[in-house]
């Protein structure tokens, strides 16, 4: 077998098995969504259902409010004895740095990295932190009920069809690697979709972020603001997806002309 075909059959199991593996989680969301009221099914629950709602990108940025930079570090177990009379064993915690009462008064949270070993291996030096990730809303207008629930399932078919095109393709190439007007459709389909599974998520999420500009989590006692979360929605526009899917289609306008070539050249010989 040629590296070629190798290659391409490796690629062909892993993007079948990706794609029915989609179709019965996809499966699993709906039946959840039509049979229960809470979306379980015994241990199992799909990340989105009308019960608590469905996922809206975000952006988290969390700051520490007068930090002090000190590692914890484990030194050992020790052994006590419960309530119930029954020995238990706990860690011991300590500071890199103990801590004074002048420092109790001086900061109010304390960052550092929690060392398994008595030795710090890297010093954390940033009081903020940014990350991307996912909050979870009940709409309670029809509109934007229908504008999450579209972007949610036409998000999950569209992945479906991204991999059923995939093993498509992968599956001809298994076969014989070279110039097809079927292999010229199956790639132009497929960048067209990735852009069409972009275009969607960036379209609905920049309508939804206007209703939900801010999420904050904030002490009902604001002496104990020790840590600022903020959640502001974002785009999410997945730039390398849309990029590719661009390429795919000028990548299969090339195909397209080498197979004209291909059966130029039979025809001549």
């Amino acid at each position: 077998m040629k590296t070629g075909s190798a290659l391409a059959n490796i690629l062909y199991i892993i993007c079948s098995t990706m794609f029915y593996l989609l179709i019965v989680v996809f499966g699993f969301t709906i039946a959840t969504e039509v049979f229960t009221d809470d979306g379980k099914m015994g241990p199992f629950s799909p990340k989105s259902h009308s019960s608590f709602g469905y996922e809206i990108p975000v952006e988290l940025n969390i700051k520490a409010k007068n930090p002090m930079f000190n590692d914890i570090s484990y030194d050992g177990y020790k052994e006590k004895v419960d309530d119930k009379g029954k020995r238990i064993f706990y860690k011991v915690l300590e500071y890199e740095n103990p801590i004074s009462p002048k420092d109790s008064l001086n900061f109010k949270s304390i960052l550092g990295i929690n060392n398994y070993r008595m030795k710090s291996d890297f010093e954390l030096t940033s009081d903020t932190y940014k990350g991307d990730g996912y909050i979870h809303v009940k709409p309670k207008t029809a509109i934007n009920k229908g504008i999450i629930v579209f972007k949610t399932y036409a998000n999950f078919v569209l992945l479906i069809a991204i991999f059923f095109f995939l093993k498509n393709i992968f599956k001809r190439l298994m076969v014989n690697i070279k110039f097809s007007q079927k292999l010229y459709w199956l790639i132009q389909i497929l960048g067209i979709t990735m852009i069409l599974k972009v275009s969607i998520s960036s379209i609905s999420n920049s309508i939804l972020g206007k209703e939900v500009q801010y999420v904050g989590i904030e002490p009902l006692n604001n002496d104990l603001r020790y840590v600022n979360i903020v959640m502001n929605p974002h785009l999410d526009f997945d730039f390398t997806l849309f990029l590719i899917g661009l390429s795919l289609i000028i990548l299969s306008a090339l195909l397209k002309e080498g197979s004209k070539m291909q059966q130029e050249n039979e025809l001549t010989i």
